[in-house]
C-alpha cells in the first residue's frame, strides 16, 4: 500500500512503509516507490505560469516576465495574470500591447527606476479599455501622483468607477491646458500648471477623507474647511494674468468643472 504526504500546498511525494535497505544494510524509514514524473495521475506544480490564449497574450506576457528590478523579476505570475485581466477590458485585441507599455512611460524621479508594480497595475487598470484622450489624462494625473504623493494614484484607484469617470472628464480638461502652443511655457516661472493638479486632489481626498468619517458634525466641518481651501484656489486661477486668452478659457473650463464637482458630489 502506498501512503501519501503532503509537504506543501501544490507538491506532493510519496512513500512506502518501512523497509530494509537490503544493498547498504541500512534501516531507512522512506523508500522512494517510483519517479514522480513516471507516476500516473500525480500532479507536481511548480509554478503555475500564466498561460496566453492568443499570440498578443503571449507577447504581453512575454514583455512583463522580461522587466527586472534589481536581479529579480518585477511581476510574478499572479500579478502578469492580474494585468491581463485589466487589459481584457480593451476591445481592440491589438491595441493591448501598447496601452500596456504607456504605463513603462511614467518615470520615478531616480533614473532608469520604474515605478512601485502596485502603482503600475493600478494605473493599467484605469487606463485599460479607455480612449486615447482618457489614457493620455490619466497618465499624465499619474506622473504628478508618482511626483508629488505620498501613495500616488491609491484614493483615486479606491472610488467607484462612477465617480472615477466624472474626475477623468476633469483631468482632460487639465491635460488640455498642455496642448499645441503652450508646451514651451511649461518651465516658466510665471505660471504654475502643477497648481492646476493640485486643486484637482483637493476633490479626490476629499472624497477620500469623507469615506471616512463616521460624525455627521465631522462630516459638515470637513465639507465647509474643504469648500474655503477650494475658494482659495479658484481664486489664484482666476485673477491670474495668463499669457493669452486661449489659455485663460483652458483654465478657466477645468477650475468651473472643478467647482462644478465638488457642489455636486462633496458639499
Amino acid at each position: 500500500m502506498i501512503n501519501k504526504i503532503s509537504i506543501t500546498p501544490n507538491f506532493q511525494i510519496y512513500k512506502s512503509p518501512q523497509t530494509n535497505n537490503k544493498n547498504s544494510g541500512v534501516s531507512s524509514p522512506y523508500q522512494v516507490e517510483t519517479s514522480l514524473y513516471d507516476l500516473k495521475g500525480g500532479n507536481v506544480y511548480f509554478g503555475a505560469l500564466v498561460k496566453p490564449h492568443n499570440s498578443i497574450e503571449a507577447d504581453c506576457i512575454q514583455f512583463l516576465r522580461k522587466i527586472r528590478e534589481n536581479c529579480c523579476r518585477k511581476f510574478t505570475e499572479p500579478d502578469i495574470d492580474d494585468m491581463l485581466q485589466s487589459l481584457n477590458k480593451e476591445k481592440n485585441s491589438e491595441e493591448k500591447v501598447n496601452v500596456l507599455k504607456e504605463i513603462f512611460c511614467l518615470e520615478c524621479d531616480e533614473y532608469g527606476k520604474t515605478p512601485n508594480k502596485n502603482f503600475l497595475k493600478q494605473t493599467l487598470d484605469l487606463i485599460s479599455g479607455r480612449k486615447e484622450d482618457d489614457r493620455f489624462a490619466i497618465l499624465a494625473f499619474a506622473q504628478h501622483e508618482l511626483n508629488n504623493a505620498v501613495k500616488p494614484l491609491e484614493p483615486f484607484y479606491s472610488l467607484p468607477a462612477e465617480k472615477q469617470n466624472k474626475l477623468i472628464n476633469i483631468l482632460k480638461d487639465i491635460n488640455n491646458v498642455t496642448d499645441m502652443g503652450y508646451q514651451g511655457m511649461l518651465n516658466s516661472s510665471d505660471y504654475n500648471l502643477e497648481a492646476l493638479y493640485d486643486t484637482f486632489r483637493i476633490l479626490v481626498y476629499a472624497e477620500d477623507d469623507l469615506a471616512k468619517l463616521s460624525k455627521q458634525e465631522a462630516v459638515n466641518t470637513y465639507k465647509v474647511e474643504t469648500f474655503h481651501t477650494l475658494k482659495d484656489s479658484i481664486e489664484y486661477f482666476k485673477s491670474y494674468n495668463y499669457p493669452n486668452e486661449n489659455i485663460k478659457q483652458k483654465v478657466k473650463a477645468a477650475v468651473d468643472n472643478i467647482q462644478q464637482y465638488f457642489l455636486e458630489n462633496i458639499l
